[in-house]
């Protein structure tokens, strides 16, 4: 993602970062934080001075804290996933499509997501739509029945633990799709904390912190052509400024068709966060 540290104008240097890269969510997750750039507040707690923690050198007790930051949120990252995954039969999410009850009761991880559907779909004036399983089954000519959206259809009822209950009518399947990867990567993000700089990269779906005067450069993949990038994206804030904290971006299809319009070879959905009131981990 970042192509070394070096000056990039308006007062900004790009990141070399830490990075932990695994499989997981159906693709492939990578962690990266700007270990140069460790949170003045998590190394005062060790007995750090000021004006080592404010140094331009990289610790390389800070780079082994940050891969350890970042295993510890792969393997936080794939406790989540393998709650929301549509792929496994035993997976809360599938549970809930699987359902013939029009009431059904779920835990707080899938009740989380599914509001972050519903933040999701206002924000994208229904871009971005997980009532869309039938049409994107359909689509990919599986065994699904394309049919109009249905997001208008369901209710999510949380109780005070976090946990709630899904109102829909029988049949109404739900794919999170890229709006839960969005969603792991912006709660993702929330656990590095001590890192000022910091990115999760779930398959694409981007959860972006900069610190000021640093900056992360993105690429934007041609999918007709791999290895190929249409834009490289600065994201960060001149040196002085506000922290930065990026977009999350997801893919989205489009409402009631369960397929890119024509003419697009894809569409993101940019927000500062997708996240909805937090839940219990």
């Amino acid at each position: 993602m970042a192509v070394g540290t070096r000056e990039v104008g308006l007062g900004v240097t790009a990141i070399t970062p830490t990075s932990t890269a695994t499989t997981s969510m159906g693709g492939r997750l990578v962690i990266h934080v700007d270990a140069a750039r460790r949170s003045q507040r998590s190394r005062s707690r060790e007995g750090i001075g000021r004006a080592d923690a404010l140094g331009s050198a990289t610790d390389p007790g800070d780079v082994a804290e940050a891969r350890i930051a970042g295993e510890r949120v792969v393997a936080r990252i794939d406790r989540w996933a393998s709650r929301l995954t549509r792929h496994t039969e035993t997976s809360d999410l599938s549970l809930l499509n699987a359902d013939p009850e029009s009431a059904v009761r779920v835990r707080p991880i899938l009740a989380a997501a599914l509001l972050a559907g519903i933040v999701a779909a206002h924000a994208s004036e229904g871009l971005a739509d997980i009532t869309l399983l039938d049409a994107r089954l359909a689509a990919e000519g599986s065994d699904g029945v394309a049919r109009a959206s249905r997001r208008g259809e369901f209710q999510v009822i949380r109780d005070h633990r976090g946990a709630a209950i899904v109102r829909r009518p029988p049949g109404l399947r739900f794919d999170l799709g890229g709006v839960g990867k969005g969603w792991i990567a912006d709660r993702a993000l929330d656990l590095l904390d001590e890192w000022p700089s910091a990115v999760v990269d779930a398959d694409g779906d981007l959860a972006v912190r900069a610190a000021p005067g640093r900056v992360w450069q993105v690429g934007v993949d041609d999918p007709r052509a791999p290895n190929t990038n249409l834009a490289v994206l600065h994201l960060g804030a001149p040196a002085g400024g506000a922290p930065c904290a990026a977009p999350v971006v997801v893919p989205a299809v489009a409402p009631g068709a369960g397929v890119v319009p024509v003419g697009f070879a894809a569409i993101s959905i940019a927000a500062s966060t997708i996240t909805p009131p937090k839940m219990p981990p």
